[in-house]
């Protein structure tokens, strides 16, 4: 059987490990087809768009040229034929046109393409073209998945960008469900690089990270929000003894935003609130406090 690639302990994406075909009735019927279409790229476009599915669930043009190493040219007459073959489709931005598959489908039969040898070359391209190109608004969007292309790239610290990057998001969104997946996923992420050995170069890193996501003037529920993570991670990267004084750190400043809020008459509904959406964080920094 063909080994798969994919990093142990990265987020999971059937749709991207090698020959996963999946064999439901509908692709059943539908896989020959899609084939087909696939086929009349011709092998040379057909294995310049198997970069694309190293991407998130959308792209740009200059991110395929860039990993596929093609010109301006090029890279349009692809995306032209693949649009007028129904094999991808295209949203329009304010910023860029996003490329995206059709159906999932495509991806899988592209990627079950690439010879084995090839795949860790692919992520490398792919993953360089992203970190060139990719806007920061498109660079927000579907942050985990990024997270695990970084991770298979070998490269933990844009892995641990991209991830946090899905935490703030999950944050602003306040779905607790939301919350405990990005949260779970970088928990996974930083104890598969720890086994790795690169606890110390992520613990040396987190610093600028956390900076690059704080907005210019913070409220008092970020400033919560970042130590309860910081503490979150500390613990993930198995360095308890640093852990357990952020905790202390942690608490008081829970503590005081609680006070705060009571002081500036947050009435008990909204504190409720407060609370649920700050669950998630609470349990990943391992602090036990009781209901406001």
């Amino acid at each position: 059987t063909q080994e798969s690639p994919v990093v142990p302990g990265a987020i999971s994406d059937s749709s991207v490990v090698p020959g996963a075909i999946s064999e439901s009735s509908q692709d059943v019927v539908m896989i020959p087809l899609l084939q087909r279409r696939l086929e009349m790229l011709g092998p040379e476009r057909q294995s310049a768009l198997s970069y694309a599915t190293f991407f998130a669930e959308t792209f740009t043009a200059k991110e395929l040229c860039a990993a596929a190493q093609l010109t301006y040219e090029e890279g349009h007459d692809l995306l032209n034929l693949a649009l007028s073959l129904r094999i991808l489709e295209v949203h329009t931005t304010e910023e860029e046109e996003l490329y995206a598959f059709l159906y999932p489908v495509f991806r899988r039969l592209l990627t079950a393409s690439i010879p084995q040898p090839h795949w860790q070359e692919h992520v490398r391209r792919a993953v360089g073209a992203m970190k060139q190109h990719r806007s920061r608004h498109h660079l927000l969007h579907n942050a985990s998945l990024l997270a695990m292309r970084f991770s298979e790239a070998r490269q933990p610290v844009e892995a641990l960008r991209a991830q946090l990057h899905a935490v703030s998001n999950s944050l602003a969104s306040q779905l607790e469900g939301a919350c405990r997946q990005s949260l779970s996923q970088l928990h996974q992420l930083l104890v598969f690089w720890t086994e790795q050995n690169a606890a110390a170069v992520l613990h040396h890193a987190l610093p600028g990270l956390f900076l690059e996501q704080r907005s210019s003037a913070p409220t008092r529920k970020e400033i919560v929000q970042e130590q309860l993570l910081w503490t979150g991670v500390l613990y993930s990267l198995r360095m308890e003894q640093v852990a357990q004084h952020k905790s202390h750190q942690a608490q008081h400043v829970w503590c005081s935003f609680l006070q705060e809020q009571a002081q500036i008459g947050t009435n008990q509904l909204q504190m409720l609130h407060m609370y649920k959406s700050l669950q998630p964080l609470l349990r990943f920094a391992r602090l036990d406090v009781n209901t406001p």
